[in-house]
């Protein structure tokens, strides 16, 4: 009886050593952000969107990404962006339910010459040549994606008045 017993735990022993074994080294590692954003990406949604006043009432502002082109190339080393990626949004103001067109913006050579950092896997500081600091949530990444999301204060040049508006940017690897 002692022997079977023996043989019985002996067995469990290395059946449970053997799954142990099987679970870690089946599971691929996921690279991280740092790993994968070197190389080209190309813009695939480039949204808009933030809360005005216009003629004393609250509205809200919603642009629309199209026309993407261009590629931009974060670098090793240096880390910097060369970038000829670029889109026009189409805007418009909803006020009261009703959607009204009011401009189209282009961006050309999104992000150029803006040096980089990988802070973790949710988050990437840009910082332009003027030394603006832009910090981009990732909300999403595989090795051929990425979704980000950024708040900047953007002055209306008619008002003066700064909207924070919030881009949610795409992008998919060259």
């Amino acid at each position: 009886m002692k022997k079977i017993t023996i043989l019985f735990l002996t067995f469990v022993f290395l059946f449970a050593i053997s799954c142990k074994r099987d679970k870690n080294d089946d599971q691929p590692k996921q690279k991280t952000l740092a790993e994968i954003i070197v190389g080209g990406w190309e813009l695939t949604k480039m949204d808009v969107s933030a809360k005005a006043t216009l003629l004393g009432q609250q509205v809200d502002i919603i642009g629309t990404g199209s026309g993407f082109k261009g590629v931009a190339t974060f670098k090793a080393n240096p880390q910097e962006v060369s970038s000829t990626a670029g889109a026009t949004v189409a805007l418009k103001v909803v006020l009261g339910g009703v959607e009204l067109p009011i401009d189209t913006m282009d961006f050309e050579n999104v992000f150029d010459l803006h040096k980089y950092t990988v802070l973790s896997n949710d988050k990437v500081r840009l910082i332009s040549p003027e030394q603006d600091t832009i910090n981009m949530d990732v909300k999403a990444f595989t090795e051929s994606t990425i979704d980000m999301e950024f708040v900047e204060d953007i002055e209306d040049e008619d008002t003066g008045q700064v909207v924070k508006t919030t881009f949610k940017v795409s992008v998919r690897k060259k």
